[in-house]
């Protein structure tokens, strides 16, 4: 992936300080006139041009940067006795108990463990109603006991 992104921006990288020793050296010679007024438009121009990939690779950079490290997408979440769902960006997973590791409060939050894939669920507390915070917190304390009997069973 590092490969590709000098690749994009190596012109960028190697023509801009040339263009810009270019211009430096240009502008005490530059005389009234149509040709130099027209030579550096175009100077310009081509500084621009071998600034926009060097540009939109960063760019890409920092909004990958920014969906890596930025905040946890909002999902929505439904328990019953017989099966997790949850539901984020169009996609639908839907998880029965038996595949819960676990279930833990931490950090005012419940957290259901799930065996495929490691794959953590964090349900904030002050997203439950309150008057269904108790049922909640029974409920998933029913079935992480549950899990975790499971687990050791089998």
């Amino acid at each position: 992936m590092r490969s590709r992104y000098w690749a994009y921006g190596m012109p960028a990288f190697v023509g801009l300080p040339a263009g810009l020793i270019g211009l430096g050296l240009l502008l005490p010679r530059l005389e009234p006139g149509t040709a130099t007024g027209w030579a550096v438009i175009l100077l310009l121009a081509g500084l621009v041009t071998l600034a926009l990939p060097w540009l939109a690779v960063v760019g890409r950079v920092m909004a990958w940067r920014h969906q890596v490290r930025g905040r946890p997408r909002p999902a929505s979440l439904s328990m019953t006795d017989e099966r997790v769902r949850v539901e984020r960006d169009g996609m639908v997973g839907e998880y029965a108990w038996r595949h819960v590791r676990k279930t833990t409060e931490a950090a005012d939050c419940h957290l259901i463990w799930l065996r495929t894939d490691g794959f953590i669920i964090a349900l904030p507390k002050r997203a439950i109603p309150l008057d269904l915070r108790l049922e909640v917190a029974e409920f998933l304390h029913q079935q992480g006991t549950a899990a975790s009997g499971h687990a050791t069973a089998s």
